[in-house]
C-alpha cells in the first residue's frame, strides 16, 4: 500500500513539474517572437524605441531604417563605436558616422559612457558589426 502511494505521488509531482516547465517555456518563446515581430513589422522611417536586448537580427534589408540603440560609446582610433550589450558574448558593435559636427562633439563628450543613440542603419558587415549614421544622442 505504501509503495503504490509513493509511486502515485512521484508520478503526480512529475506531471506538475513538467506542466509548469512547459508553461514558462511557452511564455518566454511568445515574448521573444513578439519582440522580433514588432521589430520587423514596422517599415516606416520613425525611430524604434522597443527595448530590444540585441540588434544582431538586422540585415541588409534594414538599411535605411531608423533605430534607437542603447549601449556603451567607445573611441576606436578616429572612429566612435556604440557597443550594445558590452559585457555579453552577443554584443553588437555599431560604427558611428556623422553628417553634423555637433553630433560628433556630443558623442565625444559621452565617450566611455552608456547612452541611447538614434540613427539610420547604413551598413551591415555581419550580425555583430554594423554602421549607424547618428541623428540624435540622449
Amino acid at each position: 500500500m505504501k509503495k503504490s502511494f509513493f509511486v502515485v505521488l512521484i508520478i503526480s509531482l512529475a506531471f506538475v513539474f513538467l506542466s509548469c516547465a512547459s508553461k514558462s517555456h511557452l511564455e518566454t518563446s511568445e515574448e521573444s517572437s513578439f519582440a522580433d515581430s514588432t521589430a520587423s513589422d514596422s517599415s516606416d522611417n520613425s525611430f524604434r524605441h522597443e527595448k530590444l536586448a540585441n540588434h544582431s537580427f538586422l540585415t541588409e534589408k534594414n538599411i535605411g531604417e531608423s533605430f534607437a540603440i542603447y549601449g556603451l560609446i567607445v573611441k576606436n582610433g578616429e572612429d566612435f563605436v556604440l557597443i550594445e550589450n558590452p559585457k555579453s558574448k552577443s554584443r553588437v558593435s555599431f560604427i558611428l558616422t556623422f553628417e553634423e559636427d555637433y553630433l560628433k562633439e556630443k558623442v565625444a563628450l559621452k565617450a566611455n559612457v552608456t547612452a541611447e543613440i538614434s540613427g539610420i542603419l547604413v551598413s551591415v558587415e555581419s550580425p555583430w558589426r554594423k554602421g549607424l549614421k547618428v541623428v540624435d544622442i540622449k
